[in-house]
């Protein structure tokens, strides 16, 4: 079979690709829709066999794209980066835990994050794998009102802080749980509860 520069094929999930450049039967260059190309073999576009890495797998919003980033390492485990990033959109966007999490109800990713390939290129950037095993990804320390988790807004913090509230709003009060102001002293102060002391 012969291809055309100029011919549209169907592929992976009916994406229509366009023939933008024909070298021989193992470079083949095509276009995706929005612009993205990509040097794939002629058999296996004949076939229509070509994942698009743009299209979204993840909860319908997050999708691979493409960049050095892998989601798997060697040894076919998850990478650190991919499993942050996996949980994450998770919060954003499983109605299933929304439902058992209500203080996740209205968060979200940023739309520069819906792309693995930018996540993981800040997650490298911000985590140390020696000094930050077990931390959590965090977006409410730095701007405790955001609903967003975003470059701007998230740090790496010890999951013992994450878990202890202090910068959650309660919704009975002005200030953080476990912070309380003194009208007669003029001063706040601030209480945890842990192991029954």
């Amino acid at each position: 079979t012969y291809i055309m520069v100029g011919e549209f094929f169907i592929i992976n999930n009916d994406y229509k690709v366009e023939v933008i450049s024909y070298k021989n039967n193992k470079e083949v260059t095509i276009k995706f829709e929005n612009g993205f190309t990509k040097v794939v073999e002629k058999g296996v576009l004949l076939k229509g066999k070509i994942k698009n890495p743009y299209h979204p797998t993840l909860y319908n919003i997050g999708y691979i794209g493409e960049g050095k980033h892998k989601s798997y390492d060697n040894s076919k485990k998850l990478t650190k980066s991919y499993a942050v990033w996996a949980d994450m959109l998770k919060r954003g966007y499983d109605d299933n835990y929304k439902q058992k999490h209500p203080t996740y109800k209205d968060v979200t990713v940023c739309e520069e994050w819906h792309n693995f390939q930018n996540f993981a290129e800040w997650f490298e950037e911000n985590y140390n794998p020696k000094t930050m095993q077990g931390w959590c990804l965090d977006k409410d320390i730095i701007c405790t009102e955001c609903k967003i988790y975003s470059p701007e807004n998230c740090c790496f913090i010890p999951q013992e802080i994450n878990k202890l509230l202090l910068f959650k709003r309660n919704n009975k009060g002005l200030y953080p749980t476990g912070v309380s102001f003194s009208k007669q002293n003029k001063k706040f102060a601030s209480t945890i509860k842990k192991y029954n002391k």
